[in-house]
């Protein structure tokens, strides 16, 4: 079996461990963002139809982000995703 040096192997797990921690922080972040959009929403219309928290849970936090604004100022959860962007 041939392997990289041991200082490469380290900085090859390193690489994949910061990798593993970005997504893990990315994940927290959306779900974050979700659970506010929601909260917002429910707040101000009672219980959301399961297609909005289906849409939300497919978004990135990047797209999520404007979101969190919209849900604080639409007149309906029908406008999250066409004021939000």
């Amino acid at each position: 079996m041939i392997r990289a040096r041991p200082e490469k192997e380290v900085r090859m797990v390193s690489l994949a461990a910061e990798q593993w921690m970005a997504e893990g922080r990315a994940e927290a972040e959306a779900a974050t963002l979700r659970d506010s959009i929601v909260g917002f929403l429910e707040a101000r219309f009672g219980p959301l139809d399961p297609a909005i928290h289906q849409r939300l849970r497919q978004l990135p936090p990047e797209a999520l982000r404007p979101l969190v604004r919209a849900a604080a100022t639409i007149s309906s959860p029908s406008e999250l995703f066409t004021r939000g962007s």
